[in-house]
């Protein structure tokens, strides 16, 4: 998988309906958000570490915040 900018990123967190920022908590979200999260995940590949500590949407869920800052 390559890189995300950080347009991309945002995008998929806005079409997700996550919220933006240091205070979006994993925990918090709805199921169809972290549905919506994996779908995108899925979309562009994204493989996590297999000692990763959590779920593939959880890490990805991470990435992207990241990503979007």
């Amino acid at each position: 998988m390559a890189r995300l900018s950080r347009a991309h990123a945002c995008e998929i967190l806005d079409r997700a309906g996550v919220p933006r920022g240091g205070d979006s908590d994993f925990f918090v979200l709805r199921s169809s958000q972290v549905s919506a999260l994996l779908d995108e995940a899925k979309r562009v590949r994204y493989r996590k570490s297999k000692n990763a500590p959590g779920s593939t949407a959880r890490m990805f869920h991470k990435y992207v915040q990241r990503a979007c800052r």
